[in-house]
């Protein structure tokens, strides 16, 4: 090509910078296209343009035309040292600053390809790729993030992602995408459809790696969607309550809070705190304030009568503590201080009881609590 132009000279034409059109190795594509960069010392700008524009077409293609063996035979350290001679030849006919946004369209084209391989490591690759564009993208001060949430959202990212060849691997690594989606208002609900479905009859890694990204993303969420995924919590009988799930659902209700606070002025969190009702026994419970979510149902179910095993019942006395030592939880634990209180007059669930009321006074020593009425020191 060089020569042609050399011979040419301004007269030589886009028509004979004719690439094979047969598939070549990507290390073979970066070393024709690389020294041609040349061509801007003894070419117009026009020719040299016509360059860039036919050497760019011709690496979109190759990409196009990448099947999965090639995929999973590519080396990514290679790869990027090659894309690197590519953006280089791409000055030949467009700035610095095109050159780069060329090339980072063409990573994303490529990550999107590694995503849908059947190579885990491949699709870890892609993660790794999307990942470091957010982590720009953020240094950057969110310049140009509108452009990457249209395109992680034009090719349904999340749903391959989500596929039924997922891995706990690629779950806890796209973390870093749901946060970015849920912070820009872009999770749908039928995205957490997906993503709680994902983690139905799986591995107990892909079920951990799925708790945890929801976790993470619901401080984020509507309160519609937060409540969605609340009533999916919900529908777990009491035999399905182990550890993890356990703890998730504390985890959960935390982040629940943060939705909350995030969304809501002080006097909207601190209006109208439920008081203890009576049951029709005349046994105080607890009050049904929608946004304390698990709260009530641990304390429910660590009381004598109900059906929940020891293990089960001790590990929700521990979450039911670490819930109200949150800052949330500041105007509610006197409620749960008169429900302990009431529960020792009455010889009920006494050991769990004297626990939390001793942990709520210990941890709330400056608070007063003259509002209630509580029984006289000496009955306590």
């Amino acid at each position: 090509v060089i020569e042609i132009i050399s011979l040419e000279g301004m007269s030589a034409k886009a028509e004979t910078l004719d690439f094979p059109g047969y598939k070549l190795p990507f290390e073979v594509v970066a070393m024709v296209l690389h020294p041609l960069k040349g061509a801007k010392f003894i070419a117009n700008e026009e020719v040299c343009k016509q360059i860039a524009l036919a050497g760019k077409e011709a690496f979109i293609k190759w990409i196009d035309q990448l099947d999965e063996k090639e995929i999973k035979d590519l080396n990514k350290d290679l790869l990027n040292s090659e894309l690197e001679l590519i953006k280089d030849f791409l000055t030949l006919g467009y700035s610095e600053h095109e050159a780069v946004s060329i090339m980072q369209n063409h990573e994303m084209m490529i990550s999107l390809k590694f995503l849908q391989s059947g190579s885990l490591e491949k699709r870890l690759n892609a993660i790794s790729d999307i990942k470091k564009m957010i982590d720009q993208m953020e240094m950057r001060a969110g310049h140009g993030d509108e452009f990457l949430m249209k395109w992680l959202l034009l090719h349904n990212i999340l749903g391959k992602v989500l596929d039924e060849n997922t891995h706990s691997e690629i779950i806890k690594r796209s973390s870093v995408i749901f946060e970015f989606l849920a912070k820009r208002n872009a999770i749908t609900t039928e995205v957490l459809e997906m993503l709680w479905k994902c983690q139905q009859e799986k591995h107990e890694d892909i079920v951990l790696a799925i708790y945890n990204t929801i976790k993470n993303i619901v401080q984020f969420l509507t309160p519609q969607q937060v409540q969605f995924i609340y009533e999916k919590i919900k529908n777990f009988s009491l035999d399905h309550y182990d550890e993890k799930l356990i703890n998730f659902m504390k985890d959960f209700t935390l982040s629940a809070f943060s939705s909350i606070l995030t969304a809501a002025t002080d006097s909207e969190i601190t209006s109208e705190i439920p008081r203890p009702i009576s049951d029709s026994d005349g046994i105080l419970v607890a009050p049904n304030d929608p946004r304390l979510y698990f709260v009530m149902t641990f304390w429910e179910l660590i009381q004598d009568e109900s059906a929940a095993t020891v293990q089960q019942a001790d590990a929700m006395l521990k979450c039911l503590r670490e819930l109200l030592s949150s800052s949330f939880c500041e105007d509610f634990r006197a409620q749960y201080l008169y429900l302990c209180i009431e529960n020792l007059k009455r010889h009920r669930s006494v050991p769990q009881s004297l626990e939390l009321a001793v942990y709520i006074l210990e941890m709330s020593a400056p608070v007063s609590y003259t509002h209630l009425t509580l029984p006289t020191n000496r009955e306590v």
